[in-house]
């Protein structure tokens, strides 16, 4: 796990929400994970605009800025990239639950759908020479940029996280 020193936690609060956007999608793909918080009665929603959203951050650091207040209870748990995209986005597609990405602790942050978080991180694995990854039934090729058919999908994801 990379540990953010003060000055890093600052430089990236400082970032305008397209930056941190961005930094978020490069070190979930280089990480391999990423974090929400959580309490003993489940994970964090903001109820924003009339819209549920779901805050993650790239490092554990970033999530614990926020356990404060109301979210004082909670505590950052790591979600594996590929439980991100196999599990979790179709799931938040599905309950119409937004994501917000990197939020800083004034809660400036990009809103995206789960989708297109999930299209914007295949496209960076693809970007990162990243080996094939297997969704379910289906491979995604960075390398042609769409899916096909996936033998026996689920022993051969487990291997490439």
């Amino acid at each position: 796990m990379t540990t953010l020193t003060p000055i890093q936690i600052d430089a990236i609060n400082r970032m305008n929400a397209d930056q941190r956007y961005d930094y978020f999608i490069r070190k979930v793909v280089e990480l391999k994970q990423l974090w929400g918080l959580a309490s003993d009665e489940g994970w964090v929603i903001l109820p924003e605009e009339g819209e549920e959203q779901f805050p993650v951050w790239p490092h554990a650091e970033l999530a614990t800025q926020w356990s404060i207040g109301e979210f004082a209870d909670c505590k950052p748990q790591a979600i594996t990239l590929e439980d991100w995209l196999t599990k979790w986005s179709p799931g938040m597609v599905n309950d119409n639950l937004l994501v917000a990405a990197c939020p800083n602790q004034e809660g400036d942050t990009i809103v995206v759908a789960a989708d297109e978080l999930r299209d914007d991180l295949l496209e960076a694995l693809g970007a990162s020479n990243a080996p094939i990854l297997y969704l379910h039934r289906f491979a995604y090729n960075p390398a042609a940029g769409r899916f096909r058919s996936a033998p026996d999908a689920e022993s051969v994801s487990a291997s490439l996280f």
